[in-house]
């Protein structure tokens, strides 16, 4: 029987939506990106969880990675909705907002961020950034997680 080598196979990504709720998170990466159906700019986002809500089947959400695109379109409702969500993330994390925005600033940055579901315009799910939220040290939190 062949064998290869799955060195880091410990820590790859899990790809399984994680539960609605608040997860305090580390940005371990920030990427601009351009979509390659409508060439809109965006930032490609990769969270790890620090803190979350023990999932409904049981398990621990710390260390998982959680992969967003936040889009950022250049006109419409969705340049208004990527600029408001620029704009909380900015805030969350105590960034100052400007007409230029250099996406290595958000790289190791903790804060927190409110995650949902959404449909894709295929019909399968995946993961949303509903909300940024300043982190919080889990001590000054009621009822334990962010």
């Amino acid at each position: 029987m062949p064998i290869i080598s799955t060195i880091g196979l410990g820590s790859a990504p899990i790809n399984d939506l994680l539960d609605k709720g608040r997860y305090l998170v580390n940005i371990v990466s920030a990427e601009p990106v351009t979509s390659l159906r409508k060439g809109t700019p965006g930032i490609k986002l990769e969270f790890v969880v620090l803190q979350g809500p023990i999932q409904a089947t049981g398990v621990d959400p710390v260390g998982r990675h959680v992969f967003w695109t936040l889009w950022l379109p250049q006109s419409g409702a969705g340049n208004t909705l990527g600029l408001t969500r620029l704009a909380q993330l900015c805030t969350a994390l105590g960034l100052e907002r400007g007409d230029q925005f250099d996406t290595d600033t958000l790289v190791d940055r903790t804060l927190v961020v409110r995650l949902g579901v959404q449909k894709t315009d295929e019909g399968d799910e995946q993961q949303d950034v509903k909300g940024f939220y300043p982190a919080v040290p889990p001590d000054t939190t009621e009822g334990g997680v962010v």
